[in-house]
């Protein structure tokens, strides 16, 4: 058995730890020095201010999961935990190396709902003031411009900056460039290309992008597939893109249990509730329906809260809730006349709203 000498000494060497508490996580930073360093990169990120708030920090309620280790001057950390601010929580991964001097950051992205910010390129250049690049050259110098420009509002510039990061292989950036596109530029098919290749890296996100691209131009059973590997990685919103692809091939019990998968995420994501009242309206069971189009009206106008693209494109939530259910319908026939009367009585509960 080791002396508790050779177990401390043995902790200077190596640290691995995986799925445990965030508090595991914060102990392993600190004890091998990178800790401070990549919350200061975080807080230094004014997108990343814009969705947490101020305040930000390790969120003590979660799973932290990752491995970190050194050798002598060198190292490795690849983590995940869970962060919050005054606004929103979210998670934050990423990778570092050491290499006998200071720990460097090869990549880093803060998650929040379905938005994505790489950190490794944002921090210390992604303000909201000062001067912006209009050229850039390199995956890191072409994301971060893509980054400020979105902020500002300039979507052209923001459009060339991520196409700019995406040829050059930073798959975060082929997915914000679907998001232009779909959102902004109502491109399909460049929209498709640029998520398919953030996709295939497993960025959720991207997948979730491609599945709404795919859905727009008809290519169901593609936008099926592409949201459920978006859920399977964790995004609340592609779980509720998954509850509507399985609303239409009659799967209405799977679409609940995606549904409230994206509502245990975040419990005001309209979609979500959009597909749960569709789910329990094809059961036939109207005033459950009626219930949860009650909320996703309450919700739509803070489920994206910070996001400067909203779900959706900022199209009102009776008229996202009516077309859906128009849409849907199709697939049960028997449900016309409960439609008909979900419809209504969602367009009165708006115009209460309004």
């Amino acid at each position: 058995m080791l002396k508790k000498s050779k177990w401390i000494a043995l902790a200077g060497i190596i640290v691995a730890l995986v799925f445990v508490t965030p508090l595991f996580g914060i102990a392993a930073g600190s004890c091998m020095g990178y800790h401070d360093f990549v919350m200061e990169r975080l807080s230094n990120c004014q997108p990343a201010r814009d969705l947490l708030g101020d305040g930000i920090g390790v969120a003590y309620v979660g799973v932290s999961c990752g491995s970190a280790k050194t050798e002598g001057a060198y190292g490795r950390a690849n983590w995940r935990m869970p962060v919050k601010g005054s606004k929103d929580s979210g998670t934050y991964e990423f990778y570092l190396e050491k290499h006998g001097g200071g720990w460097e950051m090869r990549s880093a992205r803060l998650t929040v709902g379905d938005q994505e910010i790489d950190i490794t390129s944002c921090a210390g250049g992604a303000s909201s003031d000062g001067p912006v690049l209009t050229e850039c050259s390199g995956a890191r110098q072409c994301a971060q411009m893509g980054m400020a420009c979105f902020q500002r509002g300039d979507m052209e510039c923001a459009e060339t900056g991520m196409r700019g990061a995406c040829k050059g292989g930073n798959k975060s950036a082929c997915g914000n460039l679907a998001h232009i596109l779909l959102y902004v530029k109502d491109d399909a098919e460049g929209a498709a290309t640029a998520a398919r290749q953030a996709c295939d890296a497993d960025d959720a996100s991207g997948c979730n992008n491609l599945a709404v691209a795919l859905q727009r131009l008809n290519d169901s059973d593609g936008a099926y597939k592409a949201a459920k590997r978006s859920c399977s990685l964790g995004l609340d919103v592609g779980c509720a893109q998954l509850a509507y692809h399985e609303i239409e091939r009659g799967k209405l019990k799977a679409a609940k249990r995606s549904a409230n998968r994206a509502l245990k995420k975040n419990a005001k994501r309209a979609s979500a509730l959009r597909r749960m009242g569709h789910a329990y309206l094809f059961e036939g069971d109207l005033d459950s329906a009626l219930s949860y189009y009650s909320k996703a009206l309450k919700f739509s106008r803070v489920s994206d809260k910070g996001q400067k693209v909203h779900e959706g494109n900022e199209t009102p939530e009776f008229d996202l809730i009516r077309d859906e259910i128009k849409a849907l319908v199709k697939n049960f026939p028997d449900a016309n006349d409960s439609a008909q009367k979900a419809i209504e009585r969602v367009r009165a509960a708006a115009n209460k709203i309004e």
